[in-house]
């Protein structure tokens, strides 16, 4: 156990070494701080060609907690930062937990203009990575800002800088991020997974699993899982996403306050990818605004460019649903409120017992190069739709296959205006 005030403290603490291997079978580690950043564990600076890793086991725990101080710096806004596990320029990071066994990590602060952040786990800088859960583990991490003008951010899993990244949550184990700021000019922001700049990316979800994030503050925004820019640094190859749902997986995205966003799966700057649900999976985002702008969107493809695209699959009773309360309008004119397949191109087949629903239930997204002034004008990328099942919302920019025989049912009310 390690509880300190320092600026930055960690329970066990392995850098620049030939070796780097931690396991936890049924054992507890537990840190705490007040202000600064503290870590259940970090390995960092893993010389070549070694793999930093991490086994928890058989019940074990990881319990960190942090708080928002002052800095050094006069001037400087309180901050604090904590996260579980840390791993850091290694060739190979590996992170597993499997026997219910638990990483928790927490963070709070009543100061004003306060920033408190979590991570349950973080790898960053390697070549590769991968993080594994089964037997009922799970990944908490959660932050909260009570003072005015506070924020907390929050991600269970945070990677970035990895050429290739695997991700694999199975035998009913989660990851959930949760985050709130509870007073005026507040901000959380909240996700479940966060990737930026990785190259080949594959998660996969099953067995009851469930990957979760729930946002509240004035500006609430709640992403389950969220590639913000695709790319591993110094390498030309395109990206390639690939994320499957089956067993009764689920991804929930949460967010309520004044201004409020709430997402499913969102890809941001991506290459070409492939979401696949399967076996009962559920996608469910919901956003509640007390103010004017709200969004909620499953799926969603983001400034990728006229070369790239995404197919979405969803069989044997899988389903993506998105609802907004409350709200007058999304976050951009052209943008609408609730959705539940936003891209730019590609192709949507939902068979027999699957289902979208939204206000729009699939709506094409133009690319930037779509929008950019001056450039010439061409055919704009096809998204298809293969629907056998039932599609509930109105279609924007969509081709629909001859080969469709499902239900398209559309709600044209007033709460919903059109783009």
């Amino acid at each position: 156990m390690s509880t300190t005030k320092a600026l930055e403290t960690s329970a066990i603490d392995i850098f620049d070494t030939d070796n780097a291997h931690v396991a936890l079978d049924g054992a507890r580690v537990k840190a705490s701080a007040e202000g600064g950043e503290v870590s259940g564990v970090k390995l960092e600076k893993v010389a070549l060609p070694d793999t930093a890793s991490l086994t928890l086991s058989n019940g074990a725990k990881i319990d960190v907690s942090g708080g928002a101080a002052f800095g050094i710096e006069k001037g400087d806004d309180p901050e604090g930062e904590a996260n579980g596990a840390l791993i850091s320029q290694a060739k190979h990071g590996e992170v597993r937990l499997s026997g219910a066994s638990t990483i928790t990590v927490s963070t709070s602060s009543s100061l004003k203009d306060a920033d408190a952040g979590s991570d349950g786990v973080e790898i960053t800088r390697t070549e590769a990575a991968e993080v594994a859960l089964s037997g009922m583990s799970s990944i908490n991490a959660q932050a909260s800002s009570s003072g005015l003008g506070g924020s907390a951010y929050i991600s269970g899993l945070d990677t970035d800088h990895i050429k290739t990244l695997s991700i694999s949550l199975d035998d009913a184990s989660k990851v959930c991020g949760t985050g709130t700021a509870s007073q005026e000019k507040g901000h959380a922001g909240v996700s479940g997974i966060e990737i930026d700049e990785v190259q080949d990316i594959e998660v996969g979800l099953s067995g009851q699993s469930q990957l979760r994030a729930v946002a509240t503050g004035q500006e609430a925004v709640a992403t389950a899982f969220h590639c913000v820019s695709a790319g591993w640094e110094g390498s030309g190859d395109p990206t390639h996403a690939t994320v499957v749902l089956d067993e009764g997986a689920k991804v929930v995205g949460e967010a309520a306050g004044a201004y409020t966003q709430a997402g499913g799966i969102i890809l941001e700057d991506s290459g070409f990818g492939a979401i696949k649900g399967n076996g009962g999976s559920r996608i469910t985002v919901t956003a509640n605004a007390a103010g004017d702008m709200v969004s909620a969107m499953g799926i969603a493809a983001m400034d990728g460019g006229e070369d790239h695209g995404l197919d979405v699959t969803l069989s044997r009773g899988s389903q993506i649903k998105a609802e907004v309360s409350r709200g007058s309008g999304g976050f951009a004119d052209d943008a609408p409120r609730s959705a539940a397949i936003v891209v730019p191109s590609g192709t949507i087949t939902v068979d027999e017992t699957s289902s979208l629903q939204g206000e729009w239930s699939v709506f094409r997204q133009e690319t930037s190069e779509d929008l950019r002034e001056g450039a010439p004008r061409t055919a704009a990328p096809v998204l298809a739709l293969n629907n056998k099942g039932l599609v509930k919302g109105r279609l924007s920019g969509v081709v629909l296959d001859n080969a469709s025989t499902g239900i398209l049912q559309a709600d044209f009310n007033a709460s919903a205006p059109r783009p």
